[in-house]
Order: C-alpha cells, then sequence, then structure tokens
C-alpha cells in the first residue's frame, strides 16, 4: 500500500491548484473517516449503517484504481466489514455541478463494473469467489434539485413481463445538500451535518455563525487536520461567494478562520458604504447646478456622509465642515 502521508500531501496540492479547488478539497473532508461514518449514520438508511463494523473502515488508495477510474478525482471509495464478517464497498461521488446527471445511474453502472474488473485483475477478489457488495452513495451540492432517476429501471421503457428478468437495474442513495430539511442537519454534534450547514451558508454572518458552533465541535487534537482541511475549504468558499474578499491562504486552522472573516466582514461593510457615498456624491454633484455649495454640502452632512470622506470629495478643510455640520 502507498505511503498514506504522501498522498494526503497529494490531495492537499490538488486542493489549492486549478478550477478543481473545491471537488479536491470536499475529496479531502471526505478522506477523514469520522466524517463519513457520521455521514452513513445520519444521512443513509439506519438499517444499513446497522450492519457495517466502523472499526474496520479502510480507505481504498487512489493509485488502486486504474487509469478509467482515476479520471473521477473527486470521488472516494471505502471498504469496510460488515458485522458478519463480510466486505463491503462505499462508492462517494461527489457532484459539484450546477444540474443533476440524468443518466447518473448509467454512469454508475460503468464505474462499478471498471472497480469490479480492476478487483479480478490485482487479485484482491479470486475469479471463483462472490464479489463484495457496493453501496453507491452521490453527494450532491448543486443549486437545483436533484431529480435524476435514482434507479436505472427508470431509465428505460417499461418492458415487457417475460424481458424483465433481463432488465439492469441498480438505485443508489442521493444526498442533495442544499435541499435537505433543516432539522436534518441541525445535529450539532455530526460531522458531515456540520459540513453540510457550512456548505448551505447564504451569507458571509450565517458562516461567521456556523463557523463558531464548528469550533466547539472540532475542539481537540485529533481533529487537528481536519480543522485545517474545513477551515481551507470554509476560506476558498468565501473567495468564491464573496468576492470582496482576498484569496491569501490555502492552510488555515478552522479556529483562526472565524476571527479573519469576522474583521474581513466589517471590511466589506465599509466598503459598501464607501461606494454607496460614491454614489450619493456623484448623483448630488449632478445636481448640484441647481443648489448652492452650502446647501449640497447641508444635505449630504444630514445624509451622514463621513465629514473626512465629503472632505475629500469637496477639497472643504474638515474644521470648515464641522462649522456647517454645527449650524
Amino acid at each position: 500500500m502507498p505511503d498514506e502521508n504522501k498522498q494526503n500531501a497529494e490531495e492537499k496540492d490538488s486542493a489549492r491548484k486549478g478550477p478543481k479547488w473545491q471537488d479536491a478539497s470536499y475529496k479531502q473532508i471526505y478522506s477523514s473517516v469520522d466524517v463519513v461514518i457520521d455521514l452513513l449514520k445520519k444521512f443513509v438508511d439506519p438499517n444499513v449503517v446497522g450492519d457495517f463494523d466502523p472499526q474496520s473502515f479502510e480507505r481504498l488508495p487512489d493509485t488502486f484504481i486504474n487509469k478509467n477510474l482515476s479520471e473521477r478525482r473527486e470521488d472516494k471509495i471505502w471498504c469496510f466489514k460488515t458485522k458478519n464478517g463480510g466486505e463491503f464497498y462505499i462508492f462517494l461521488i461527489l457532484e459539484f455541478q450546477t444540474k443533476n446527471v440524468y443518466e447518473m445511474g448509467l454512469r454508475i453502472v460503468e464505474y462499478i463494473a471498471l472497480f469490479v474488473m480492476e478487483l479480478f485483475r490485482t487479485g484482491k477478489v479470486k475469479h471463483h469467489e462472490k464479489v463484495p457488495n457496493i453501496l453507491p452513495i452521490v453527494i450532491y451540492t448543486g443549486k437545483s434539485e436533484w431529480t435524476a432517476p435514482r434507479a436505472l429501471s427508470d431509465l428505460f421503457e417499461t418492458p415487457p413481463l417475460s424481458l424483465k428478468p433481463y432488465q439492469l437495474d441498480l438505485s443508489y442513495i442521493v444526498i442533495d445538500v442544499v435541499a435537505l430539511a433543516q432539522e436534518s442537519v441541525s445535529d450539532t454534534d455530526n460531522l458531515s451535518a456540520l459540513v453540510f450547514r457550512l456548505e448551505r451558508c447564504k451569507t458571509l454572518q450565517e458562516l461567521i455563525d456556523e463557523l463558531k458552533r464548528a469550533e466547539i465541535r472540532l475542539a481537540g487534537e485529533q481533529y487537528e487536520e481536519l480543522r485545517r482541511i474545513i477551515g481551507t475549504w470554509v476560506f476558498n468558499i468565501v473567495v468564491k461567494r464573496f468576492k470582496e474578499v482576498p484569496q491569501t491562504f490555502d492552510n488555515i486552522d478552522l479556529k483562526d478562520v472565524s476571527s479573519m472573516l469576522a474583521e474581513t466582514f466589517d471590511e466589506i461593510i465599509e466598503d459598501v458604504k464607501r461606494k454607496a457615498w460614491d454614489e450619493a456624491w456623484d448623483e448630488a454633484w449632478d445636481k448640484s447646478r441647481d443648489v448652492t455649495q452650502k446647501d449640497l454640502l447641508s444635505k449630504l452632512i444630514k445624509g451622514g456622509m463621513p465629514l473626512e470622506q465629503l472632505s475629500q470629495y469637496s477639497n472643504i478643510p474638515i474644521a470648515d465642515l464641522k462649522a456647517l455640520k454645527a449650524e
């Protein structure tokens, strides 16, 4: 098995480069066994989870996956033992597209077929042995609701009864992050719910509030690496959704992000105010030919424009503006 530290380093490097940084960051998050177990506990059928042995989870190294499979770099494959001693594989298929993939069922069948062939090729499964079961899970973060068929049979016309036994069929689980009910992600102790809440934030202030809760949940040395992964991911999300925030960090602990974003939030507010006053000055200046300069300045002062900014615009000393404000 390849050096896992080397593999993690390569994933971190991938997360910092190119337009697919979010895919790579999510891949790192779901490389954490704690996050994956919490995902299964909260967002998968409890009867299915009941068959898992949580102590047996093992992430398959990317180098195990053949060339065709490795084209889907954002997916993760986990192997675990069932309570009766058998093996089971979980495919975590991460989709960041804005539209859901109608033919996802076919894509998963192709993916599973390639994977099973690889199990045979590498000798992990002998040709006379049964193939372990596979559970495909799609984590979808697009804005539109996932409407693609979740069963392969729904892609095909209904066959005659005589042909039904010969048709392909497969179902997969979809976790539509944006469409999840609020109560389903409210569990502050569940790590996957924590990630989903951060993903669903609509404002910077909401993100700051969620980060405070995340800091409490991820306190402790055992979560140091996960804090850095999520912290870096969060900061990049802020960059993408709030362009006023500069992208200057690619490895930052979650505990340091909240204060940084709070400061940045204040800067954004001030920037918005400055832009608003720029527009107010331009509009007032266009109308100034109909009023005296004194009336114009008085109007802007009463409107709340900072005297320092008004002085900069009008080239009038602040002392004179203060005197005008006192009248």
